[in-house]
């Protein structure tokens, strides 16, 4: 079974300020865990951590996402049986736009 990492705490900014940090989410799909990434309007990496893929785990993905500011876009990379996300996908899409991507990208 896959090791759990813990989340990178998302940064602590001051409130004027959280809401102007523009957020893409990436997520990588496997069975027990979702890994996913983080990174501002100009590329640079907020975090990166692992989730498990429960209904708590989808929660507290989309809680440290929409962390480290405004939620714009998730991608979801999987080409199978994982990459289907049924669920995270309807818990991400009312925060932000959500795109599957191809590993062969």
């Amino acid at each position: 079974m896959p090791t759990m990492t813990q989340p990178d705490p998302a940064p602590q900014h001051e409130p004027a300020t959280e809401l102007l940090v523009e957020v893409t989410g990436g997520v990588d799909t496997h069975k027990d865990t979702h890994t996913a990434a983080a990174i501002d309007a100009t590329g640079r990496m907020l975090g990166s951590a692992q989730f498990p893929t429960t209904p708590a785990g989808y929660a507290a993905l989309l809680a440290w996402l929409r962390g480290f500011g405004t939620l714009v876009l998730v991608g979801i990379e999987g080409t199978g049986v994982y990459g289907s996300l049924s669920t995270p996908v309807a818990v991400v899409r009312p925060a932000a736009g959500s795109v599957q991507v191809s590993a062969e990208m």
